[in-house]
């Protein structure tokens, strides 16, 4: 008997688990980011396979993803569209975008890098922001450090952050986005560029790149590299180079620009120690060339030496009232150090270049307190006097002899420390001065005025065991000297003074009584 055929039946779709399919794609995954060469072609269609899925938000599958993402930049094969694809997949914050992107430019990974700036500019900036993520100290947002620091400590310059520098600045703003480049200054104050210089990179090869690329850019900080030259440029060729193409670079650094740039402490605090002049800079690095080049140049620029010579010795005072102290400080309280080469070249340069230079003088007058707060002040007097071959009896350009000019200091000091310094050093001149076979009252140690030293002292008050002592010991005969302005004696000049005491009045009388009776 014939029976019926069975009627066409279509076959179900066969309803697949998704679970079974993430599963899957997740053991593919596994296997293919073993190999050492990934087929990156291979992982982005798994990718793509399981994003219709709801369950392509796994932990075992994220953190495979994480794993991708952290191999694609290392690896140079990986194209633009599968790293776009990870990144979208992938929840990645600002500090790992930040690491990812160190990775990819120490790998030479340009895809990887430009993609990971295209798909979120803000890993340029990240340091800057204050709101960031972090969990890395080299990654920290108060230390102000961003992404062309990291590179350029770590790799120095390189065509990587020749490309890094592009996207920074043309996606800086004056906001969020705010950056100087090369030249922006992190919490201890250093730049990219400095970091660059650090890890060894030519400063010639990247000041001719932002010369080349970016002129306007380059214009508006070439101030701020003269204090770069000063630290780390040997031949002053470049420098010269930029003095006669950017004549700006002699004026003094911006008050106003050093605050935006340099909001550090560190930075801050480096300003009032060294001073924001080219010649500051020349003479706290000790570049004698770069000084020389600088006294010609400015000569050359404002045509009078007397000039020159002011900005060279003279202190001054920022916004804040904070002292400044003269670029040539810098060299005359380091004489006394055992490395002193370069300073004994800065010093025999600004000799030869002015016709007449009172070091000793400037550094009493102007750095009395830095001075007698050293131990060695002693000997860098010493040394001053002796390796520059410097007349101590000489008077400076106001008639003051180094005597007056000590005992004036001297008598307006509070500080028991540095009144003791002070004193070793007014023996010190004290001896010099006998061993020149000269008598104090000899008219080489009269200032212009014709007053001897112990005139000085009791006109301005000097206390008896602060240093009076020492000058009537030293000469007792200047007891009967008269002051040449007053016509009195020095017992009788001590007495109109208000600052002094009995007790200097009782003493000069106790060392020669007679003098009452001969005035």
């Amino acid at each position: 008997m014939r029976t019926k055929p069975i009627p066409y039946q279509p076959r179900k779709p066969k309803i697949e688990n998704p679970g079974n399919s993430v599963a899957t794609a997740n053991k593919k995954l596994q296997v293919l980011l073993k190999e050492k060469n990934v087929i990156w072609s291979e992982v982005k269609k798994i990718i793509q396979s399981t994003s219709h899925h709801k369950h392509n938000s796994s932990s075992i599958l994220d953190s495979l993803l994480r794993q991708a993402l952290k191999k694609a930049f290392l690896d140079n094969s990986v194209c633009q569209s599968t790293l776009k694809l990870l990144l979208k997949k992938t929840h990645v914050d600002h500090s790992q975008r930040l690491k990812y992107a160190v990775t990819a430019t120490r790998c030479g990974n340009r895809d990887a890098l430009t993609t990971l700036i295209y798909d979120d500019t803000s890993v340029l900036f990240q340091g800057r922001n204050e709101n960031t993520s972090i969990y890395c100290d080299e990654y920290q947002s108060e230390n102000r450090r961003t992404l062309l620091h990291i590179v350029c400590e770590k790799n120095g310059w390189n065509d990587e952050i020749v490309y890094i520098l592009k996207e920074t600045l043309e996606n800086r703003d004056t906001r969020d986005n705010f950056h100087l480049g090369m030249f922006e200054p992190d919490c201890n104050g250093f730049t990219p560029l400095v970091l660059a210089l650090e890890a060894g990179s030519s400063l010639n090869e990247i000041v001719n790149h932002l010369r080349q690329e970016y002129p306007v850019y380059f214009q508006q900080h070439v101030r701020r590299l003269s204090k770069v030259c000063a630290e780390y440029c040997c031949d002053t060729t470049l420098y010269e180079s930029l003095i006669a193409e950017f004549p700006i670079i002699l004026n003094e650094a911006n008050e106003e620009d050093d605050a935006v740039a340099s909001s550090s402490t560190q930075d801050q605090e480096f300003i009032v120690c060294c001073g924001r002049m080219p010649l500051h800079y020349a003479c706290f690095y000790q570049t004698n060339d770069m000084l020389y080049a600088l006294l010609h140049a400015y000569k050359e620029q404002e045509g009078r030496k007397n000039l020159l010579k002011s900005k060279l010795l003279a202190t001054t005072r920022n916004s804040q009232g904070s002292i400044i102290k003269s670029p040539i400080s810098h060299l005359l309280l380091n004489a006394g150090d055992s490395d002193t080469q370069s300073i004994w070249d800065c010093l025999h340069t600004c000799i030869r270049f002015f016709d007449r230079i009172d070091l000793v003088h400037t550094l009493i007058q102007s750095n009395f307190e830095d001075l007698v707060s050293k131990r060695n002040c002693v000997r860098i007097v010493e040394r001053l006097l002796d390796n520059l071959n410097l007349n101590i009896f000489a008077l400076d350009s106001q008639g003051e002899s180094i005597l007056s000019l000590l005992v004036v200091k001297m008598s307006r000091c509070k500080d028991k420390k540095k009144r003791h310094s002070a004193k070793k050093l007014l023996e010190f001149i004290l001896s010099k001065a006998k061993k020149s076979d000269s008598l104090l009252n000899d008219p080489l140690f009269m200032d212009s005025r014709k007053r001897l030293p112990l005139h000085t002292a009791c006109e301005t008050g000097l206390h008896w065991r602060v240093g009076m002592e020492i000058l009537v010991n030293s000469n007792i005969q200047a007891l009967r000297e008269a002051d040449p302005v007053t016509n009195l004696l020095p017992f009788a000049l001590a007495a109109t003074c208000e600052r002094s005491d009995l007790n200097n009045i009782y003493n000069m009388l106790r060392f020669d009584p007679s003098v009452v009776t001969s005035s």
